[in-house]
């Protein structure tokens, strides 16, 4: 099965249509809710939601945050 369980994917031609609209003018909230897609996609869509910093989205070291931890410690 391909992709994650519960993960929709929307045409290009959906996409377009929702930021057209929504710089004709039209809010989000109300296209959001015409289409039947949650507020999250739309907002990335039309490039309304923040970016995501590389720091923030880079996976952290499992272990002690402060190093090796020897024995004597």
């Amino acid at each position: 099965m391909a992709g994650k369980k519960g993960v929709k994917h929307y045409s290009e031609e959906l996409k377009e249509r929702v930021c057209q609209e929504h710089e004709s003018g039209e809010s989000m909230c109300a296209l959001s809710r015409k289409y039947g897609v949650s507020l999250y996609p739309v907002e990335s869509w039309c490039e309304k939601r923040p970016k995501v910093n590389l720091l923030q989205a880079a996976t952290m070291k499992k272990g002690c945050p402060g190093g090796e931890v020897t024995a004597e410690e």
